[in-house]
């Protein structure tokens, strides 16, 4: 008995591990992203091209409440 139960939170340790690691993986993605479409446009810059507004729109959403967790009760909000 003892043995399945630390086996249990052993299995639920590296899920949660698991779960850390992608958030991580994914943050480090968007910031190379990021990044790489700065590098880009600095470049073309550099080379005296016309550098207009960006096609590729790096949107941060980081700090909104999940889907199907509870929020505020002040309502939905609104982008400005």
């Amino acid at each position: 008995m003892e043995g399945s139960v630390a086996l249990s939170k052993l299995a639920l340790g590296i899920a949660l591990g698991i779960g850390q690691l992608s958030r991580y993986e994914s943050a480090m993605q968007r910031n190379l992203m990021r990044t790489l479409h700065e590098l880009q446009r600095l470049q073309a810059a550099r080379r005296g091209e016309h550098v207009p507004a960006p096609v590729a729109v790096d949107i941060d959403v980081t700090g909104l409440p999940e889907q199907g967790t509870p929020s505020d009760e002040s309502g939905p909000s609104t982008l400005t």
